[in-house]
């Protein structure tokens, strides 16, 4: 066909005139034969070409499509899944409260079996009783010595200090052994008795020197 289009093969019998115009005719003739099913052929290569693309684009339209179709089948089970996770870790975070719940009532009733009314009732007495106590020590401590409301004056510190002095040196008086008073007719001391006297003279001065401090 191309040899036919390019001229390749032409007629040899040019000898006469008339039939050589013919010949070159009908080889235009033939050329252009050639070059429409030439330009025919090209044609339906280029709409076989244009049919295999457009198959192709959908063939890749309906790949993409299902593509896209598995892609949402995908995230819809990952969100399935995520909802069970969720679902499962609700689950045990309900069972440890419950758990959690048995064990503090369990607890509670053993306690509240060792504790009876009358038993809190003392504690609580118990406890009032020592803050009344606290109450009391506070006040006494926040109690100033010296004020003019109350006149504690240096002649009554001097009285309770003698009252005291007594009642150390009667303590100590019913401590020391005293000898008994003779009811006879005194005698005058030989060496034995002035040594017992030697003796009271000195519980005398231990007894002195006890008061004096």
């Amino acid at each position: 066909m191309f040899r036919r289009l390019f001229g390749e093969s032409k007629s040899k019998d040019s000898s006469h005139p008339f039939s050589s115009s013919r010949s070159r005719r009908h080889d235009v003739d033939d050329q252009h034969q050639d070059a429409l099913r030439t330009i025919n052929y090209l044609q339906q290569n280029e709409d076989l070409m244009n049919k295999k693309l457009e198959k192709f684009d959908e063939d890749i339209a309906d790949r993409r499509k299902q593509l896209e179709q598995q892609k949402e089948k995908l995230w819809n089970m990952k969100q399935n899944i995520d909802l069970v996770n969720e679902q499962v870790q609700a689950s045990q975070f309900n069972r440890q409260v419950t758990d959690s719940l048995t064990i503090g009532q369990q607890h509670l009733k053993r306690v509240q079996k060792s504790m009876t009314t009358k038993k809190i009732e003392q504690i609580i007495d118990n406890i009032t009783e020592e803050i009344d106590i606290s109450n009391d020590i506070n006040d006494l401590l926040g109690t100033p010595i010296l004020t003019n409301d109350v006149m504690t004056t240096d002649v009554e510190l001097e009285k309770e200090l003698n009252i005291l002095n007594n009642e150390i040196l009667a303590e100590n008086m019913i401590q020391i052994n005293l000898p008994n008073a003779h009811s006879g007719p005194i005698k005058l001391p030989n060496k034995h008795e002035s040594s017992s006297m030697n003796d009271i003279d000195k519980q005398l001065a231990e007894l002195q020197r006890l008061t004096t401090g």
